[in-house]
């Protein structure tokens, strides 16, 4: 089986998404890549570049897929392929689409929904929105995952009495992680806990996201919506205790599987001053961010595991697919 996998330009959540894909494939499946990071760069720079449409059209010729994976929402792109090429498509969907009567949306929605592509949205409010904006549409809900690589819990957090509390997020500068939420909570706390320290990861600057999470005490969520993050996931996987707002899309799918430590630490109300309180009050109590590190592990072990779900889940999709 070949697999050709279009990725992003830039990193980010979708590009970690695709190279956790890519290392957790059975090696009996050959895949190639173009995107940021992959096996080739995209020859342009915004999927309208002729030099893009060359590239694809070479590397399916020389790779001949039996599969062309999409992980941007490239529909020109996609039904380029379709012209030429036998390969069977999917189409993950990484955000929630809202509807709209323009004649443009309309025409794309026509297109997508006569495109015989599979789709993969990464959680229930995605596949839901999705279905109710393009209702003929096939395919199935496929988690982002992360490899956990390692069978046990992560190390506990330790207390920070005698150093400075260490809260953020890491996230891209857009209006839907309500970054001026993020800074209240902020201010809230500091009125409390005059020397705890707030790190916004991304906001202004790009950083090393996971090693920011790994140094947090706390993990702060405030965003607006949320196909599915993988900030939470890594939170997860490094031991990090998170909370946040209520609902944030995809974000309600992982709290499904919570036993209720991570559950009851996101605030069903965008009321700052509340989930400023539960960020003091999950500070000054190392026993319950233990809990909530034991159940964020078990979350992630259980249900969004890529070893897991890659050979498991997806690779019965693509059988399927290529049928």
């Amino acid at each position: 089986m070949r697999i050709l996998y279009i990725s992003d330009r830039q990193d980010g959540g979708i590009l970690r998404h695709v190279k956790c894909l890519r290392e957790c494939l059975p090696s009996e499946v050959e895949c190639y890549e173009i995107g940021h990071g992959g096996t080739e760069e995209f020859a342009g720079r915004n999927g309208h570049d002729i030099r893009e449409w060359f590239q694809i059209r070479r590397i399916i010729g020389e790779f001949n897929p039996d599969i062309v994976h999409f992980h941007i929402p490239a529909l020109m792109m996609m039904l380029y392929v379709r012209l030429f090429s036998k390969a069977k498509i999917i189409r993950s969907w990484h955000t929630i689409p809202f509807g709209s009567e323009g004649i443009k949306d309309r025409v794309v929605r026509w297109i997508m929904g006569k495109s015989s592509c599979y789709y993969l949205p990464v959680s229930t409010p995605t596949w839901d929105g999705l279905r109710k904006w393009i209702p003929d549409i096939t395919g199935e809900i496929f988690y982002n995952s992360i490899q956990i690589k390692r069978m046990t819990v992560p190390d506990v957090p330790r207390g920070w009495k005698g150093k400075c509390p260490v809260v953020g997020m890491v996230g891209r500068r857009a209006d839907v992680k309500d970054w001026p939420s993020f800074h209240e909570v902020e201010r809230l706390v500091k009125e409390q806990i005059p020397m705890a320290v707030f790190v916004n990861g991304g906001e202004d600057a790009p950083c090393d996201g996971r090693k920011a999470i790994a140094e947090m005490d706390l993990f702060l969520m405030t965003s607006k919506n949320e196909a599915l993050p993988t900030t939470m996931l890594e939170c997860f996987l490094l031991g990090t205790p998170i909370c946040g707002f209520l609902p944030v899309g995809g974000t309600c799918d992982v709290l499904g599987f919570s036993n209720g430590a991570v559950r009851d630490a996101f605030s069903k109300e965008r009321d700052c001053r509340k989930l400023a309180a539960m960020v003091v009050r999950l500070l000054n109590d190392e026993t319950q961010r233990r809990r909530m590190v034991e159940d964020g592990w078990q979350i992630l072990k259980n249900h969004f595991a890529a070893e897991t779900l890659v050979n498991g889940q997806l690779m019965e999709i693509y059988r399927k697919v290529i049928g």
